[in-house]
């Protein structure tokens, strides 16, 4: 149990508390100036230091910052429960070795299996879920104005680019369709929407695909 700095162990309302306030201030850091990177393991653990950072100093001493989680003893499953507002019901997460996917036990296959239950019948969680993991760039620019995306993620200005000199090409190739040419449009917006959520912000190149429904339109 974690020890503040007077010597007396935490209780488990004091733990969440000193917890709340020293990580939300860090994810408001992070929302103002972001950890860059390529998505990638390393990118992750620098996010999880940098939001955690605070609390080993208080007397967490079973928080790590930034690393991972020493290994379960062999033949065991590490299995967490966790709950959120839109589901009322502890939801559990099983951990496995990095790149070894493998839970042991059947108790723990069947807590699984029924958090996977709640999750496909909240109607709320696919974008919470979807949110948590797409960069934040990606959703100011599904859910801002452009001059406020930009205002928040100057990164974004290639992708705003894009979108305008496909307005203005299919003003000029389709001229008398509205309708079409919002059709054009919103599939150029869609394929710039995911690469974005991949963590792009260079190349909006189409892929033969994409370019294939956008050639289905009609021009002149």
């Amino acid at each position: 149990m974690a020890q503040p700095r007077n010597g007396k162990s935490l209780t488990v309302e004091q733990r969440q508390t000193l917890e709340a306030e020293h990580t939300f201030r860090r994810i408001v850091e992070l929302h103002l100036d972001p950890v860059r990177g390529k998505f990638d393991a390393a990118h992750l653990k620098e996010i999880n230091r940098r939001i955690f950072q605070d609390l080993p100093g208080l007397g967490f001493d079973d928080v790590t910052p930034g690393q991972y989680r020493p290994p379960v003893a062999a033949g065991n499953d590490w299995i967490k429960s966790r709950s959120l507002e839109t589901v009322e019901a502890s939801s559990n997460v099983a951990y496995s070795p990095m790149g070894k996917p493998h839970i042991r036990h059947a108790s723990t296959k069947r807590d699984v299996m029924m958090t996977m239950d709640q999750f496909e019948g909240n109607r709320d969680l696919p974008n919470f879920l979807r949110d948590a993991v797409r960069p934040a760039r990606a959703i100011a620019f599904e859910q801002l104005p452009e001059s406020d995306a930009l205002r928040a993620h100057s990164d974004l200005d290639e992708a705003f680019k894009t979108m305008r000199a496909a307005l203005q090409y299919f003003e000029a190739k389709i001229p008398g369709d509205a309708s079409v040419r919002a059709d054009a449009l919103l599939t150029v917006r869609q394929h710039v929407q995911t690469k974005l959520n991949q963590g792009e912000t260079r190349d909006f190149r189409q892929s033969p695909s994409d370019k294939q429904r956008v050639r289905g339109v009609p021009v002149k």
